[in-house]
């Protein structure tokens, strides 16, 4: 029997063709998966997670929080807070996660403890942090002795983790990058002969100790300085900006590989200094710039104002209410001086020398809730008497962070945030966080991306019960 001859299809439909290479392209990413899970599969790092510092504005500029598994660096000039912000994050960290420790390289005060001191400010005694579950070393190390000593740790939290079965978080601070010398240094007499000698050297260990970092989801929190960025004219230098120059300023340690592989950049910027005399009671110290000249998280290149205490560190009621009051300034450069309109309105009014908080719907503009009036000076008192007050002053930092930070300075495009800093260098591309308004219910909703594990992120709420 004679089979029955079929003709073969030579001509598709562009819809058909179209669908046939979705379908095929789909078999070939997943056997591409299939090969690198089962080769590769094993390099593949656990996801770095968030610590978020409980100041909210402060948390939405970051992203979220302190990122692990890479380096963070906080910058400034000297007696900023530099070290006085690492220790309260140290409290932070200790405070979130019972089952971590904090290691505290101190190499630049090394050598401060006087004996007989008649004042001391201990930092531990201060935040009020476990000492059970922090080292503190004022201790010289070199930069090799301090990786070897960063290695060492993360072997025993691992040998830990293995005996126990479960996961201890920790954080190693390393204060300071400029304080920290190469052995090399204190083999020569002639200077000429060490130049460049410490910037290969980090380029090289960090490199070396980076997968060991990403693997052990370490928070490594450096400190370093910065010193006046000077200015090289010609035909030959390259005028391209790069991470670590703030204006006037350049990081101390310049070195490619830390720029590169920092997951964030915090530049702190000293302003006038404050006092209770100027209403911001129980405060003593000065206000802050805060800068992201870098961040995985979220998009950089904006600045926040925080309120400082030299103390206690950044005050949270304070730079909650600073933010709530005044744009910050970023808003006014990119925003205001471009005479746009802020995306939410400032929730703390001022009428004549009195203050009042005003929440506004931001889906319907509709007024939620106002709040008696006050002078500056009472407004903390007011925030510790009266919960139905503090409540929505909550609320109204939590959706003013959303929509005039996430909402507003992050989707503004990348070259107006460039040009109010006098910089070109943009954020890296990375998995973000994102938030979305219900329609239903008026609630803020967080949507966790695969990129990083958030850890008590903050929830908005429409109305209080």
């Amino acid at each position: 029997m004679a089979r029955k001859k079929t003709t073969k299809k030579e001509f598709y439909s562009s819809s058909e063709l179209e669908q046939g290479t979705q379908e095929h392209a789909t078999l070939l990413k997943q056997a591409f998966d299939t090969v690198i899970a089962k080769k590769y599969g094993s390099n593949r790092p656990p996801k770095p997670y968030v610590t978020p510092t409980g100041i909210i504005p402060f948390d939405a500029l970051l992203g979220g929080g302190i990122v692990s598994s890479a380096p963070v660096m906080i910058t400034s000039t000297p007696e900023t807070g530099k070290s006085t912000i690492a220790f309260q994050y140290a409290k932070i960290f200790l405070d979130t996660y019972p089952n971590s420790v904090v290691v505290y390289c101190d190499i630049e005060g090394a050598g401060s403890d006087i004996e007989n001191a008649q004042v001391t400010v201990n930092r531990i005694d201060t935040f009020n942090i476990d000492k059970t579950r922090i080292q503190y070393e004022r201790i010289v190390l070199t930069v090799e002795e301090l990786f070897d000593a960063l290695y060492d740790i993360i072997q025993v939290k691992k040998q830990f983790e293995e005996k126990t079965g479960s996961e201890f978080r920790v954080l190693f601070i390393w204060d300071s990058v400029k304080a920290t010398p190469p052995s090399k240094q204190f083999q020569t007499d002639d200077p000429n002969k060490i130049i460049g000698v410490k910037a290969r050297l980090l380029s090289h260990l960090l490199d070396k100790y980076m997968p060991d970092i990403k693997f052990s989801r370490l928070n490594f929190l450096l400190i370093d300085q910065v010193r006046a960025n000077l200015k090289i004219e010609g035909p030959y230098v390259a005028t391209e900006k790069t991470v670590g120059q703030f204006k006037d300023f350049r990081a101390a340690t310049q070195v490619q590989n830390l720029n590169h592989l920092t997951s964030q950049w915090i530049y702190l910027s000293k302003k006038e200094e404050i006092s209770s005399k100027d209403n911001y009671i129980d405060v003593d110290g000065w206000k802050i710039d805060c800068f992201l000249d870098k961040n995985k998280l979220a998009p950089s290149k904006i600045i926040i104002k925080l309120i400082f205490d030299k103390i206690y560190g950044i005050n949270k009621f304070w730079t909650e209410f600073e933010f709530l009051a005044r744009p910050c300034p970023s808003e006014e450069k990119m925003i205001l001086k471009a005479k746009r309109d802020l995306i939410y309105p400032l929730c703390m009014k001022q009428s004549g020398s009195y203050y009042y908080l005003e929440v506004i719907d931001p889906r319907t503009g509709e007024v939620l809730y106002t709040s008696d009036k006050c002078y500056m000076k009472e407004m903390l008192d007011y925030y510790n008497s009266d919960e139905t007050f503090r409540q929505w002053f909550e609320y109204a930092v939590k959706i003013s962070s959303y929509m005039r930070i996430t909402k507003g300075l992050f989707k503004i495009p990348e070259e107006e945030r460039h040009e109010h800093i006098n910089q070109e260098e943009g954020y890296e591309e990375s998995e973000l966080k994102t938030e979305e308004i219900n329609d239903e219910n008026g609630e803020v909703q967080q949507t966790e991306t695969e990129a990083v594990e958030q850890n008590d992120a903050p929830v908005y709420e429409s109305v209080f019960d």
